[in-house]
């Protein structure tokens, strides 16, 4: 009589939920199992691409924690280890993405004060500071348009 009341508050059938989490279990043992025979390869690669043994443990630790989030199946050793490879070299641009500050902006397009438009006649800059050029383009550009 226990039993019928825990049977009718779960509609699940307890034995699906069991064996979905050993199958999932069971994928992430062999992938973990498959990513420490390739630890040597990504060490290296994570090192030359980090320049430093503690940057590379870092990004392999980080591309462990992707990997066991997101396990896939692969057939053959050499899909997972294309991935994986992957995975890693994602993880390690990612850090040294960080480390490295970013650029200042520059402004292309600001003038220097020797380039600042002046009238030839030394104007006080309250009026018209256009140079001799651009009134002689100006008055082009009007008579074009009419």
């Amino acid at each position: 009589m226990a039993n019928s009341g825990v049977n009718a508050r779960f509609k699940n059938d307890p034995g699906k939920d069991l064996a979905a989490r050993v199958r999932l279990n069971q994928q992430r043992m062999i992938v973990d199992a498959r990513f420490w025979r390739c630890y040597r390869t990504l060490h290296f690669i994570a090192h030359r691409v980090l320049g430093g043994s503690e940057r590379a443990e870092e990004a392999i630790g980080s591309c462990l924690r992707v990997v066991s989030r997101h396990p896939r199946r692969f057939e053959h050793e050499g899909e997972f280890h294309g991935w994986l490879l992957r995975v890693l070299i994602d993880e390690a641009l990612a850090l040294l993405h960080e480390s490295v500050p970013a650029p200042a902006p520059k402004v292309l397009c600001e003038p220097t004060p020797s380039q600042a438009f002046r009238t030839n006649d030394g104007s006080d800059g309250k009026g018209d500071n256009r140079t001799d050029d651009q009134q002689r383009v100006s008055l082009e550009f009007s008579m074009a348009l009419e």
